[in-house]
């Protein structure tokens, strides 16, 4: 599915070309829209794999590498940060702020 509205804040990976951010804490969260992806997490023994659809949290701090394992991928990542108790709502970052690096 490549609909304008279905990628609009996407991020789009190519074989060979991974991404890298750094999680600053629990509350990442990490979708794969389109192909199949491969997720590794420092100090983290399991690698993550996620098809058009899934997703996952991250558990908390570390460098996150994200790579396509299909020839293209396009994932969206969230940080999700807590409003105060008044608002009691959650909000989500745009990808721009979490210094995802192509």
């Amino acid at each position: 599915m490549h609909d304008e509205q279905h990628l609009a804040g996407a991020i789009c990976l190519t074989a060979g070309r991974p991404v890298r951010f750094e999680a600053r804490g629990a509350g990442y969260e990490i979708l794969a829209l389109d192909g199949t992806i491969w997720v590794t997490i420092a100090n983290d023994p399991r690698d993550y794999i996620l098809a058009a659809g899934a997703a996952m949290r991250l558990p908390g701090r570390g460098s996150v590498v994200i790579e396509t394992i299909t020839p293209f991928a396009c994932i969206r990542v969230t940080e999700h940060v807590r409003e105060s108790r008044v608002q009691g709502s959650a909000a989500a970052a745009p990808a721009e702020r979490i210094g995802i690096e192509a």
